[in-house]
């Protein structure tokens, strides 16, 4: 994925190189649209990878209720207990939001601090 990615952007690269009479204006437009396009894939990693946390965070929340009877009082209690190695770690500016009561975890922006 990676190799392809380098080949595509360096074939980019030579293409739009060696084409002079493009006037600045598409040059600048093309080179904007191709700065968002790599970094789609980054961003859809990023989205994936929360989604994937989530989904174990909520299948270790799941199994500690069905093993121990209630929910944890806290995350760390499914590390405690070896229901999940690790509390997977958020992009700056995310934070878990879980709820003992219901047993329910969420991702959310981290509250800005006055």
């Amino acid at each position: 994925m990676k190799t392809s990615c380098l080949l595509a952007a360096l074939s980019f690269l030579l293409l739009t190189g060696c084409n002079d009479a493009a006037p600045p204006d598409k040059a600048t437009s093309v080179s904007t649209e191709a700065t968002s396009a790599f970094g789609q894939p980054a961003n859809a990693m990023r989205r994936a990878q929360k989604t994937v946390d989530l989904t174990a965070i909520n299948k270790a929340i799941e199994t500690f209720y069905l093993q121990e009877g209630r929910f944890p009082t806290n995350l760390v209690e499914l590390t405690l207990r070896d229901y999940i190695p690790m509390i997977p770690t958020l992009p700056v500016g995310m934070v878990w939001d879980y709820e003992t009561n219901t047993g329910t975890v969420n991702i959310i922006k981290e509250a800005v601090k006055e």
